[in-house]
């Protein structure tokens, strides 16, 4: 006990420790590639991790080659000015000409994130322009086997003009664009300007002359200023002292004066309010542990009087009782599996013969159908409770890996149940369109068929869902 204790703790000073410091360390690195150097916030990638940027302003490196993904279009990053603010991008599918072999796509900036630049003009691309109606120079058409031939035009066009897709390019106004498609194609390749949008909150000039780096808060959805001692500010007023120590902003001459005693004070605060705060965290830690042991030793001597035997493989047991509602009440387990090395994740558990004596020894009548596992049986315990019991016909792993799912999503821990490459730990908008899809999934497995929404109701929720992501998305 004492060891495991000991073990707590550290894993617990460490983890109070080390995430802050280790941000100021990711974060001072700088994103370098090809002839794009030393960007820093509000972008990540590559050595930076994402709580160093703004989650859609990710950036890769590929032989040299700098590429940023927005609104589901690949750019070339060609240049980034930390010092206006602006971003020039090119379209990575049109960069080797205008017939591209991938899907056709808009050029889409969300409006909450970037503004356009100035002197810059929209190109349309039209594909599959085979309608004789159609009049356009010879010198502005292009072939293009994968979407069918097409022409240029300067300007958004709107419709189609006979023509089966189009695409809208941003590009440098110019006279001379008109003179060919070629033309076209380099001043698609030079790209266009966009200015980012970014509340960089406590991120500040002051943040970084004072030792600090900037980083960007999930929660907030604004920047952040990450000190070397750990010690972080979300106000541009708070800044981190060069020699390392904690977040001071001396506004006057007369506060310089009295520096080194209010620097001392704000240690010592700092000191005492950290040190309190470990102390209260320990403190509810023991408490916590005391409270499991207590009900493990009450407990124990329960399970034990009662003896009961881990059910066979083959034999009935309890369909997962863990999809409740608020008119399915729920009661203690029977027994647990863990003493014996088994894991039931949950599940309520039940021996063969109260199953037995619950279906009337499984008598075909109060048999309800074919489940996933096996036939199923009503019956009902000697307190009165009506249980569903299956006879089960599939590996034992089937059903514990399922209780564990189920056991995942009631405890709120769909990470556990997610492929980490969909970003749900990283990414606010995929961890908030995985958790309600998995909510409205959990509502559909209820067992009470007034619990349970219609079709309708789950076409609509999902609807809403996706509405509500793409509005997040936006806001971001």
């Amino acid at each position: 006990m004492n060891n495991n204790f000991s073990t707590s703790l550290l894993l617990t000073i460490f983890f109070y420790i080390s995430p802050s410091l280790s941000t100021y360390k990711d974060c001072s690195l700088v994103f370098n590639c090809g002839k794009v150097i030393d960007v820093g916030f509000p972008f990540w990638g590559e050595d930076r991790p994402p709580s160093c940027g703004v989650p859609k302003l990710k950036l890769t490196c590929k032989d040299n080659v700098v590429e940023i993904e927005l609104m589901q279009v690949k750019y070339r990053v060609l240049q980034v000015d930390p010092s206006k603010k602006t971003l020039k991008i090119a379209r990575a599918d049109y960069f080797d000409g205008i017939c591209p072999d991938t899907r056709l796509k808009n050029t889409t900036l969300n409006p909450n994130l970037f503004e356009m630049g100035n002197g810059y003009v929209n190109l349309t691309l039209l594909y599959g322009c085979d309608s004789p109606l159609m009049v356009v120079p010879e010198h502005l058409r292009f072939e293009c086997p994968v979407h069918g031939d097409g022409c240029v035009k300067l300007g958004e066009e709107m419709g189609l003009w006979g023509c089966k897709n189009s695409v809208v390019v941003p590009v440098r106004g110019d006279e001379g664009l008109l003179v060919g498609v070629s033309k076209m194609e380099e001043a698609i390749r030079e790209g266009f300007e966009v200015k980012w949008k970014v509340d960089s909150g406590g991120c500040g000039g002051d943040c970084v002359e004072s030792g600090g780096v900037c980083g960007y808060d999930l929660k907030l959805r604004r920047g952040i200023c990450f000190c070397e001692n750990g010690v972080s500010s979300s106000s541009s007023a708070d800044v981190c002292r060069k020699d390392g120590g904690a977040s001071v902003h001396q506004a006057s001459g007369s506060a310089a004066k009295t520096g080194g005693s209010e620097s001392k004070k704000k240690h010592l605060i700092i000191g005492l309010c950290v040190g309190g705060a470990t102390l209260l965290g320990l403190c509810l830690g023991c408490f916590v542990f005391c409270i499991i042991q207590r009900n493990k030793e009450h407990v124990r001597p329960k399970l034990k009087s009662k003896d009961l035997a881990s059910p066979p493989s083959t034999a009935p047991i309890l369909i997962p009782s863990t999809f409740r509602s608020n008119t399915i009440p729920s009661y203690p387990y029977s027994r647990s599996g863990l003493e014996n090395g088994s894991s039931y994740f949950g599940a309520q558990l039940f021996t063969y013969d109260e199953l037995e004596e619950a279906t009337h020894n499984f008598d075909p009548s109060k048999e309800l159908g074919d489940g996933g596992y096996g036939a199923v049986y009503f019956g009902t315990l000697k307190d009165g409770r009506m249980v569903a019991a299956v006879d089960i016909n599939r590996n034992r792993n089937d059903i514990n890996l399922s209780n564990m799912a189920i056991d995942r999503i009631q405890k709120h821990s769909l990470g556990d149940l997610v492929d980490p490459d969909l970003g749900f730990e990283r990414d606010y908008v995929v961890r908030s369109m995985i958790t309600s899809v998995a909510e409205l999934g959990f509502r559909c497995l209820q067992q009470t068929r007034d619990v349970r929404p219609s079709m309708d109701e789950v076409v609509q929720a999902l609807r809403e869902i996706g509405k509500e992501v793409v509005d997040i998305g936006n806001d971001m």
